[in-house]
């Protein structure tokens, strides 16, 4: 496969055609000649306009699909047909790196995108992940098409041409006449840009993949770093850029694609993080496993070694902040640092503890399966440890790397135990703990048919009229008990009383039950009830993966969804259980390009009844509009969005709707202003509508009726205007004290009030870089308050709040910035005056300076690894007293004074970390 890929751009260098592309096309006549010939495509397309097709695989079976592809007029002929079928390496297989999160039905690109993203850009990037090519033709004149050598089992078939395209999942080879019908398809646009998000990157490569299928759809940029491609079947697709020299970047949108879009991609340069072990003694330590990971709660974790020098390097990462750590053989020592780049990284390797001890009731027997663990102390973003005693009571726990635990013990009719540990000092160990025992209900969790049901949490508590539960102690896991694999359960450890008993268990009904404490032998029957199973599809009967489904107690339409979550699977397909009797509402709905799709059925279940459920999108109606400015110009390029109206959504669901126009579920207006807005399916739609500098009156537009930021357009609306004005602005010019102008950096973001959007609240965040210091950032809502930051390299940044008035400008005129200083704080060890290599230290430093009528920013207050001097430096502080804290580890000394106002060095000594 690589010998061919570089055979084919061999083949466009060789012709010249810089961001051309070569597609390689094997052709079987439609009569099944099972000869083939490879025919080379070689024109010269504008660059980012068509996109790579993969090579077929060997044959590797004697089966063969045939068929027929057909638009709307008949037969298609010149339609490229091809045969995928995903593997184990295809990115729509990959786990998630958390199973225990993973939910119902959900693909691990849809759940766990966000710990994939990383790892799935790096894969593209190097062509893997896509699902593999086992056949390829194109249709006859006639438009049928023979698909030979295939193996046993179910393909996808793709049928992509010039005027359409189709994906037709889960077709059996060894399948006749199958037929194929051809869609208009669309077409997806765009930008790759730099950070700033307004720098073009020409050459850079495009891969869009489709998410349930893993096909790959790969373009270049042109010389203005546009792309476009297609045309490409509905789906959801993820969207990943890339070029040398910099990070790839995977974007993915909750977003079924019917319609075309465009989309900005922005990538970041590719950097080096540098860095050093070292050993407890300041030696350098080689041969250590360095792990990085972005300090985000997601994101890939890349690893290294050190050599004999203790150096480390990370190559080919974004300019983010990172955790980077290692660990010694046998994990008895351990070391971190958080670096940001272009500080080097220094981790200074330290003793790991690890404590053991017995646990023992009150009568000094020893308990075994206690849970023992540790609060604190997880690294790399891990969990703490965790263990459990034990047939002697015993256990053992860490590495812990915190001279402060808080430690937990919890076990079965035992009380929760919380001790606060400090250690290395004096004592040793052993840690030994004495559990008081509470009072519990034992039992066993069965269905219906007396099967076992594990894994359940069951609580104890007061059940209310009203639907809530008050658990029966004051810590919360000595109420709780789990089932096991045999269905036994154990839970509390309370005082005597009447209580009631409380299981949830997916895909049962809830249950309450009044129970003694303390008793044993409780049987607890749960009940599958009523279920609801089916399927959703597209107005023309296609099965559509990934469908939000909701369904709602009519009685009380407030409140949530059952279950919390649930969309249909890649089959299109969903089922839900645990239903009690009652009138319900099965909702199914899904973004697409302008407009939500929505469909619901009102059911009447019986108890223990099964409703089989064929939900369909109706094609809905299609709206028609245009764009003007406030003297009827037709504008171009504006972002516009049908949103539900409050009316026709549930409270429930509008978290999931919000109502800001974004690249994927937003519409564009075209050169003359005209947009279209398709398959909107209730009575009132609201129109919003954005465009940089520009946003949307209300009053000023026709064809509805206005509301806060949005137009109500009911069904049959025409001629509708959205009237665009230019945003207020926030005006200022930001200059050096000698009033030159001064490249700097503003970031607005809102206040603590706002006046209210016509969807969820939504934080709005801007920030610019301007070399001349001058600013006019548009303000794309009114907001009463706002904060205001202004910021240049060697200056003393500026904090404001302001108020803010509807519809008007903010100028904040001429902001001098005051030129800063730098500090450098050395870390001595209090006992041997040796620089704290490699610690990590939280500094706090507290400017006394106003420069009315802004604030001067504080210094950003963090926690900090000394460099190889021991040593932190700040910038852009200003010339003036600050005060200072600095502490190493929680619940150890602290040291406070002030810098004065021409310091550019301070030492303090604290005690050692560990010690």
């Amino acid at each position: 496969m690589h010998a061919r890929k570089t055979w084919w751009w061999a083949v466009a260098l060789l012709f010249g055609m810089s961001g051309a592309c070569v597609s390689v096309q094997g052709t079987r006549s439609p009569g099944g000649d099972a000869s083939s010939r490879l025919r080379i495509d070689a024109s010269t397309p504008r660059a980012g306009t068509h996109s790579t097709r993969p090579n077929p695989s060997p044959p590797v079976g004697t089966l063969r699909i045939t068929g027929v592809v057909r638009d709307a007029r008949g037969p298609v002929a010149g339609v490229e047909l091809s045969a995928t079928r995903v593997d184990a390496d295809s990115l729509s297989e990959r786990p998630c790196p958390y199973p225990e999160r993973a939910r119902p039905l959900q693909t691990p690109l849809e759940h766990c995108f966000l710990e994939l993203a990383d790892s799935t850009a790096r894969l593209v990037e190097s062509s893997a992940g896509e699902a593999p090519l086992f056949a390829r033709t194109v249709t006859a004149a006639d438009g049928t098409f023979v698909l030979e050598g295939l193996p046993p089992g179910a393909f996808t078939l793709w049928a992509l041409g010039d005027t359409g395209a189709a994906v037709r999942p889960e077709v059996l080879a060894g399948s006749e006449g199958v037929t194929v019908s051809l869609e208009k398809g669309f077409f997806l646009s765009g930008t790759v840009v730099e950070e700033d998000a307004r720098t073009p990157i020409p050459g850079a490569w495009v891969t869009v993949v489709h998410e349930a299928s893993s096909r790959f759809f790969r373009v270049l940029t042109d010389t203005r770093g546009r792309f476009h491609i297609g045309p490409l079947p509905p789906g959801r697709y993820l969207k990943v850029a890339g070029a040398k020299g910099w990070v790839p970047e995977a974007v993915r949108g909750d977003v079924w694609l019917n319609a075309e879009v465009e989309v900005t991609l922005g990538i970041q340069r590719k950097h080096r993080l540098e860095g050093v072990v070292l050993t407890q003694e300041g030696r350098p330590a080689s041969g250590l496993t360095v792990h990085l990971r972005p300090n985000a709660e997601f994101g890939q974790t890349l690893t290294t070694r050190s050599d004999v020098q203790g150096r480390f390097a990370f190559d080919g990462i974004p300019a983010t902040e990172f955790m980077v750590w290692a660990w010694s053989d046998g994990q008895t020592a351990y070391g971190d640092s958080w670096a940001t780049l272009p500080r080097s990284a220094v981790i200074q390797m330290r003793p790991s503890t690890f404590i053991e001890g017995t646990v023992k009731n009150e009568r000094g027997q020893p308990l075994s399966g206690v849970r023992v663990r540790a609060h604190s102390g997880g690294v790399g973003g891990g969990l703490p440890p965790e263990t459990r005693t034990d047939g002697a009571g015993h256990y053992r726990l860490g590495p812990l790397l915190d001279t402060s635990v808080e430690l937990s013990l919890k076990g079965d009719h035992y009380r929760l135990r919380r001790e606060q540990l400090l250690l290395g000092g004096a004592r040793t160990g052993p840690w030994d703990f004495t559990l008081t025992r509470g009072l519990s209900v034992e039992g066993t969790l069965v269905d219906t048919e007396g099967k076992p049901v594990p894994g359940v949490y069951v609580a104890l508590g007061t059940a209310h009229a009203s639907g809530g539960f008050t658990s029966a102690a004051t810590n919360f896991e000595d109420a709780f008990g789990v089932s096991d694999e045999a269905g036994r359960f154990v839970a509390g450890a309370i005082e005597a009383g009447r209580k009631d008993l409380f299981v949830e268990a997916r895909g049962f009904i809830p249950l309450t039950l009044p129970v003694q404490v303390p008793s044993t032998g409780v049987r607890v029957v749960v009940d599958r009830g009523a279920s609801v199973s089916g399927t959703v599809t597209d107005a023309t009967g296609h099965l559509l993966p990934e469908v939000r489904i909701g369904l709602w107690d009519s009685a009380s339409p407030d409140s949530r969804p059952r279950p919390d979550f649930l969309s249909t699977d890649r089959n299109g397909a969903f089922s839900l259980s645990g239903l009690k009797a009652g009138r319900y509402v099965l909702e199914a709905w899904q973004r697409t390009p302008g407009s939500v799709q929505w469909v619901s059925r009102t059911l009447d279940l019986k108890e223990r009844d099964h409703a089989e459920v064929s939900l369909r999108f109706d094609e809905g109606r299609t709206l028609h509009g245009m764009t003007t400015d406030a003297a009827g110009q037709p504008l171009p390029g504006v972002r516009v969005q049908a949103c539900l109206s409050q009316e026709d959504s549930f409270a429930g669901r509008t978290p999931e709707l919000s109502c800001v126009p974004t690249a994927d579920d937003s519409v564009r207006s075209g050169p003359d202003g005209r947009f279209t807005l398709q398959h909107l399916t209730t009575p009132v739609s609201q129109l919003v509508a954005m465009r940089e500098g520009l946003r949307l009156n209300p009053s000023r537009s026709r064809g509805g009726t206005p509301g806060p930021l949005s137009l109500r357009v009911p069904v049959g609306a025409d001629d509708v205007r959205l009237v665009m004005e230019p945003a207020p602005r926030l005006r200022a010019r930001v200059v050096d004290p000698d009033g030159a102008p001064l490249p700097s950096t503003v970031w607005l973001e809102e206040g603590i009030t706002g006046i209210a959007s016509p969807g969820p609240a939504h934080e709005l965040q801007v920030e610019e870089y301007r070399p001349d210091g001058r600013f006019a950032l548009p303000l794309a809502e009114d907001r009463e308050t706002w904060n205001v930051t202004v910021s240049a390299k060697g200056f003393v940044g500026l904090n404001r709040y302001i108020q803010g008035s509807p519809g008007q400008d903010i100028d904040l005129g001429t902001v001098k910035l005051l030129r800063g200083r730098k500090v450098r704080f050395v870390i001595l060890d209090e006992a041997t005056r040796v620089p704290l290599v490699g610690a990590r230290v939280s500094i706090e430093l507290n400017p006394g300076l106003d420069v009315s009528p802004y604030e001067v920013a504080s210094p950003r207050s963090s926690r900090w690894n000394l460099d190889l001097a021991g040593a932190v430096e700040f910038t852009d502080l200003p010339i003036s007293p600050l005060h200072f804290k600095i502490m190493t580890e929680p619940g150890l000394p602290f040291r406070e004074g002030t810098v004065d106002a021409r310091q550019e060095v301070v030492t303090v000594t604290l005690p050692a970390p560990g010690h």
